[in-house]
């Protein structure tokens, strides 16, 4: 890769983009896989699943692609919540019904750890595994986090992938636990103090 990566400003008319995106680069992540590991569901139903996960981070303001859709980074704004009813219709038609009680109790545990003040989430970033290696979805979280910073909020996020958790303390996120039920992979809530 020539220079630094091209971060564009996602808008609304980019949510299909942004969405696809994340589905690429969660092809291997362990939770989704866990949760879907037939690769034909995945494909089938992940798009509706990232959709209803992170798309209305899209409408808000704080949300980046890199030129060629390479990656992506999506945030919610305090107060902008996730499309739950359509997370857990999707959830329910196309997760491992055998882990549904697994995964049940370990989300429940990393929503526990979630800020009650108000704070900026990260739904997800995420770069294409074409690209992984780069630098792109570090480039991505710096160039976010100055819309999070200005705010002077803390920052959430939960890692569903034990590899990104270094990336994430490299932007200053602190791991609070590890959440594991049955089988599962761990989850890693994450909290990145305000920056004052």
């Amino acid at each position: 890769m020539d220079g630094p990566p091209k971060i564009i400003k996602a808008t609304p008319e980019d949510r299909e983009t942004c969405v696809d995106i994340v589905v690429a680069a969660f092809i291997a992540d362990p939770m989704l896989r866990w949760m879907m590991p037939d690769v034909s569901n995945y494909l089938k139903n992940a798009h509706a699943g990232m959709d209803a996960f992170a798309g209305n981070a899209v409408e808000h303001g704080n949300s980046f692609y890199i030129e060629g859709n390479k990656g992506v980074v999506l945030w919610l704004p305090p107060g902008v919540e996730q499309d739950e009813e359509a997370m857990q219709e999707t959830m329910g038609s196309s997760a491992d019904m055998e882990m549904l009680p697994d995964l049940m109790q370990v989300m429940e545990e990393v929503q526990s750890y979630h800020p009650k003040e108000p704070h900026w989430y990260l739904p997800t970033i995420g770069v294409d595994p074409a690209y992984q290696g780069m630098g792109l979805g570090a480039a991505l979280m710096k160039e976010s986090l100055k819309v999070v910073d200005a705010d002077r909020l803390p920052a959430f996020l939960e890692s569903s992938n034990p590899a990104n958790v270094s990336l994430y303390m490299r932007h200053g996120f602190e791991p609070l636990a590890q959440c594991q039920r049955g089988k599962g992979p761990v989850m890693t809530p994450m909290l990145r103090p305000a920056q004052k």
